[in-house]
């Protein structure tokens, strides 16, 4: 029986150590890959706001995205949607409840110091500041990067 005290992977010709290297670095990848689904797979189950549902699912039935700035534009223009058709008594009634839930002072917090927003109290319409906070609010909570569409998109992720 032989037993190997040395590595020779050094007498192994160059092309086939890079070949064996290049199959570990795919497998690599491919275990962090199935990691990534999973964790995608478990905030989708677990999202407490529904519009973030609602984005990832326009976002994959109705668009085809190529590239990352392309991914933030949409994402963009999904958030505006989202808070722009709240705009009835109803709908108003639906966004200040989730609004409310978060904090009306935290949500505009959010807004003033992650992403620039003003807020004039004073002149501007009790919906529009309303419709801005929850515009910080669902900015915040969309936690998705180009690279999980990419992911939700060839894995066929259920947004359901």
């Amino acid at each position: 029986m032989t037993c190997f005290n040395e590595n020779y992977l050094h007498e192994i010709p160059t092309d086939i150590q890079l070949n064996i290297m290049n199959i570990v670095k795919k497998e690599e990848e491919r275990e962090r890959e199935l990691e990534r689904i999973e964790m995608i797979n478990h905030n989708i189950q677990s999202e407490e706001y529904e519009d973030v549902i609602y984005i990832l699912r326009c976002m994959t039935d109705g668009y085809y995205i190529t590239c990352e700035e392309e991914f933030d534009d949409t994402v963009v223009t999904l958030i505006g949607d989202c808070c722009d058709e709240e705009h009835n008594n109803d709908g108003f009634q639906i966004l200040e409840k989730k609004v409310n839930e978060y904090g009306l002072i935290n949500a505009m917090k959010l807004g003033i110091n992650y992403f620039d927003m003003d807020f004039d109290i004073q002149y501007e319409e009790e919906i529009s500041i309303y419709q801005k906070c929850y515009h910080a609010i669902l900015k915040e909570a969309f936690c998705y990067h180009y690279e999980d569409y990419k992911l939700i998109m060839k894995y066929d992720i259920s947004t359901m």
